[in-house]
Formats: structure tokens, C-alpha cells, sequence
């Protein structure tokens, strides 16, 4: 009788794991379930390959003389948008990270977001004493890409029900 228990284990534990991963069974019988699961990745599909092929018919061919010329044209806003805009984007984008920053520190306030509270105040302060964020600030935001990839990962993991199993809800940890 143990034998058929572990098996019937090793089968909920199986089919828990597929499940987790968008692998789910489908019973033969029930069609209005079937339709549930299957019809908005068949949908998708089919608007996806509509697209594809409208976009593919739809834009003309450019010919060779007006390719050289629109090539010309390109170049030179190119140069016009690197000469008169690239300070105001960055100053622009400077902002936003800023006020992500900030926004990503308030809106849930715990120990994890306090490194993007603390990080926004020393940027907003050295900022704001007219001195340039410069290189560093680009290595700041490699190293809190990083910081919030990890924490998205640990999320997107807790949502498994193996790691709720093992992580109480209550502890500090899951929190």
C-alpha cells in the first residue's frame, strides 16, 4: 500500500510541478475547459500572424534613388538631434530614474525598497548641490538594475507553491 502512496505522490508532485511551469491535463470530456485554456493562445496566435503579414505587405519597397536621398535626409536630423537634444535627454531621463527612485521607496515601504528611499536621497542631494551624477551614476543604475532583477526573480519565484510551502507567509522573510 505504500508503494501506490508514493506513487500517487510522485504524480500530484509531478503534475503540481507541470502545472507551475503552463503545462496543465486536459480531460477529453470537458470542452468548455479546453476552450478556457486553449483559445486565448490559438486568439494570440492568429493576431500575431495577422500582424506579420499585414506589416510585410503593407510597407512599400523604397526605391534606390530615393533610398540615397533618404539616407541624407536621416543623417543630417541625426546630427541636428545629438547636437541640440542630447544634454536635455539626459538631463530628462536623470529626472525619471530620480523620480522612480522615489516612487519605487514610498509606494511599499519595507527593507527591501529602503535601498531605492536611501538611494533616491543621496542622489536627489548630490544633485541638487549642483554637482554632475556622472559615470558613477551610470554604474548606480547598472548595479540597481541588477538589485531590482533579483528582486522581481525572487517574486515571480515566491508565486510557486513549493516556495510558499517552505516560506511561511508570516515569516520575515516571505514579507
Amino acid at each position: 500500500m505504500s508503494a501506490f502512496y508514493s506513487c500517487s505522490f510522485l504524480g500530484t508532485l509531478l503534475e503540481s510541478s507541470l502545472r507551475q511551469l503552463g503545462l496543465q491535463r486536459l480531460e477529453p470530456n470537458d470542452y468548455e475547459n479546453i476552450l478556457r485554456i486553449m483559445l486565448p493562445d490559438i486568439a494570440a496566435f492568429l493576431v500575431t500572424l495577422i500582424v506579420l503579414v499585414l506589416c510585410k505587405k503593407l510597407l512599400p519597397s523604397v526605391p534606390e534613388h530615393s533610398q540615397n536621398r533618404l539616407q541624407r535626409k536621416q543623417s543630417m536630423l541625426r546630427r541636428r538631434l545629438e547636437s541640440y537634444g542630447t544634454y536635455f535627454l539626459n538631463v530628462l531621463g536623470n529626472f525619471f530614474v530620480l523620480l522612480f527612485l522615489a516612487g519605487s521607496g514610498i509606494a511599499n515601504p519595507c527593507v527591501l525598497s529602503s535601498v531605492y528611499f536611501f538611494t533616491f536621497l543621496a542622489l536627489a542631494t548630490w544633485w541638487a548641490c549642483y554637482k554632475p551624477l556622472g559615470h558613477k551614476f551610470a554604474v548606480l543604475r547598472v548595479l540597481l538594475l541588477v538589485y531590482t532583477g533579483a528582486n522581481l526573480v525572487l517574486l515571480y519565484l515566491y508565486q510557486f507553491h513549493f516556495f510558499q510551502e517552505v516560506l511561511n507567509p508570516n515569516s520575515l522573510i516571505a514579507r
